[in-house]
Order: structure tokens, then C-alpha cells, then sequence
């Protein structure tokens, strides 16, 4: 897996480079199909810093970009949300090779739990019958 540090209107240190590698890294343990991750580190004119990762997974890029007062919290903020859209496409190829989405199992499920999808009726005095 390639990974690219660079950025924009700022010099990248030592030691972002070595903290965004390492963020980098945890997200090749996740899924082992990402070909290469780029991290572009910002700063806006108004002091907020800006991170954004960029991953290749499998024919698609994901990408997360966060904005903090603090770099590292923004390199943070944008690894998390890589990682949640790695565990989404997880899950996805995982309900996919089982042969059912994890929603068509919710409604199978309700449809039979032993309760009748009939509404109670009642008699012609008003009573319910299943009160008898």
C-alpha cells in the first residue's frame, strides 16, 4: 500500500508526516484492498487546519476531509471518517456474499414471530373476543 503526505499552504513536519503515516496505516489493517492513501494537510487563511484522506479502495475512493484548530485532531477527525466508510463497504461485500441484505432480515423476522397480522375483531355487542 502507497501513501502519500502532502500539503497545501503549509510545510509538513517530521512529526505530521509520522503521525499521518501512522493513521495512514491503521486504516491498511482495516481492509487490505486499498492500493494507496493520500493525506493533504491545509491551512485556511482564517488559522482552521484542514485534513483530508483519500483512500483507493477496490475501483472507488473514499474520502474523509475534517477541519480543526489542531492539525493532529484534524488528521484524527478525517481518519475516522475513512474508517467508517470502510466498515460500510465491509459490511455491504459481507451481506452480499451471504446472499441477504441485513435489512430483507429484519422483515422476515417480524413477519413470523408468531403474532397474527389480523386486528382483533369484535362482537356485535361490542365486546372483543379476545377477552373471552
Amino acid at each position: 500500500m502507497q501513501i502519500v503526505i502532502s500539503g497545501r499552504h503549509l510545510g509538513v513536519t517530521e512529526a505530521m508526516k509520522t503521525y499521518a503515516r501512522e493513521k495512514a496505516g491503521k486504516l491498511g489493517k482495516i481492509h487490505d484492498r486499498l492500493s494507496k492513501i493520500e493525506v493533504v494537510m491545509d491551512v485556511a487563511p482564517h488559522g482552521a487546519h484542514t485534513a483530508e484522506m483519500v483512500a483507493d479502495y477496490h475501483r472507488s475512493r473514499l474520502v474523509g476531509k475534517a477541519e480543526h484548530p489542531d492539525m493532529y485532531a484534524a488528521i484524527d477527525l478525517a481518519e475516522d471518517k475513512v474508517v467508517r466508510q470502510l466498515v460500510k463497504q465491509r459490511q455491504i461485500l459481507t451481506d452480499h456474499h451471504r446472499g441477504e441484505s441485513s435489512m430483507s432480515g429484519l422483515a422476515s423476522e417480524n413477519a413470523f414471530d408468531g403474532r397474527s397480522a389480523a386486528p382483533e375483531t369484535s362482537d356485535e355487542d361490542g365486546s372483543d373476543e379476545a377477552a373471552r
